[in-house]
């Protein structure tokens, strides 16, 4: 779990993260967009960054914006480890519209998940697909967590993100670890639903009664 606060900080951090990465090999990563002055957001998915953070270890990264190591008066706070962040509304809604601009991700002021792949430092090269953490029901948001669980140990079976393919998804994707994380988490969890702009696919997060 990376809290980053500005698109110009997210750029940077990419690139210091996958140092070791040359430019013409693909980097998979996760956008995690949760505005805690949202009352679900905080309870169900950032009260627990911490946990996400132990559990993910070195395979995946979330990067989550919006937040400072600097403190900000009136915002929200996290803590990863050692380290507390405070959340900056303006920078936070920069992001998004940064997102957009960039890569035409809307924001649907709820809590998404995209999961991107691309060379680092050419976001021209950029694939990614949405998942919708809340679409108004009782089910979505309450089982972010869960859903997270789900990927570190997907990925955490193979280190290279290969191999683990089924057949929930054939090859939408090619060349990227977004096919992989999609079909290692199954049709248990997620329920395909119509797609916006240029994303490759997007989902919510099925219900269980």
């Amino acid at each position: 779990m990376n809290p980053t606060g500005s698109y110009e900080r997210f750029e940077q951090d990419i690139l210091d993260k996958y140092e070791e990465h040359n430019e013409e090999s693909r980097i998979t990563f996760g956008i995690l967009i949760a505005d805690p002055r949202q009352t679900e957001a905080r309870e169900y998915i950032l009260n627990y960054l911490n946990t996400f953070h132990k559990m993910s270890g070195k395979n995946f990264n979330f990067f989550i914006p919006g937040f400072l190591e600097e403190p900000y008066l009136g915002g929200d706070r996290i803590r990863i480890e050692n380290k507390t962040y405070f959340f900056n509304e303006c920078i936070f809604e920069d992001f998004c519209y940064e997102l957009y601009n960039k890569f035409n991700i809307v924001y649907t002021f709820n809590p998404m998940l995209v999961l991107m792949s691309m060379h680092k430092g050419r976001s021209e090269t950029a694939e990614y697909i949405i998942i919708e953490l809340d679409d108004y029901d009782t089910h979505g948001v309450r089982r972010s967590g869960n859903l997270f669980l789900e990927i570190f140990m997907a990925t955490k079976k193979d280190c290279s993100l290969e191999g683990l393919r089924d057949s929930f998804i054939k090859t939408y994707v090619h060349g990227n670890a977004l096919q992989t994380i999609i079909s290692a988490i199954g049709q248990d969890w997620l329920t395909e639903i119509t797609k916006t702009s240029k994303e490759l696919k997007r989902f919510k997060i099925k219900n269980r009664e």
